[in-house]
């Protein structure tokens, strides 16, 4: 496989007619209490990531079918975490702390308090993104793709376009742990 296109054939993951997301995720802008949650556990990071800004990140996702997600190793490289399916639709749920596990939810709290504190707003959706099981199950935490200089990133699959495949370990890594 040399690329993002050429993986989701070799799963028979079919593409026509779905949109799907490329995310690469990173934690640079989280606070301690969110990345002590995140980081090296692959659940806390689905629900993580289900809770996106209002802002540009967050709308697209509301118009997709699937995001396939990737987390930052270093300078120009991230690895995939897995797909998850956007059972939101473009209807996401406000955000409500309440509705996070209570490890996560403890944390967001924190953040908010912090947010609060220095005077910032920031409106949150709740997506319901459940992972597609087995598909991926072999290459999660194992593909290294290329993100094309930047750090954080949230495009449209695009077959022609598709991020190349640096390299597939033989181990698989838990989300944020080779940062």
């Amino acid at each position: 496989m040399n690329n993002i296109k050429e993986m989701l054939e070799a799963c028979n993951f079919p593409t026509e007619g779905r949109r799907i997301m490329l995310a690469r995720h990173t934690l640079t802008d989280e606070p301690p209490c969110i990345i002590n949650c995140v980081k090296g556990n692959p659940d806390v990071f689905a629900e993580w990531q289900s809770v996106q800004g209002a802002g540009s990140w967050g709308m697209q996702f509301k118009h997709c079918d699937f995001v396939m997600s990737f987390c930052k190793i270093d300078g120009d490289r991230a690895r995939f975490v897995g797909v998850y399916r956007n059972e939101s639709g473009d209807m996401p749920d406000m955000f409500d702390v309440a509705r996070l596990p209570e490890r996560l939810a403890d944390a967001y709290r924190e953040k908010i308090r912090g947010e609060e504190s220095r005077g910032e707003t920031v409106e949150r959706f709740l997506f319901q993104l459940p992972k597609v099981e087995n598909t991926f199950a072999d290459l999660e935490g194992r593909v290294i793709v290329s993100s094309r200089g930047k750090i954080k990133w949230v495009d449209e699959y695009n077959s022609n376009e598709s991020p190349a495949i640096l390299e597939i370990t033989r181990e698989s890594v838990a989300p944020f742990c080779d940062q």
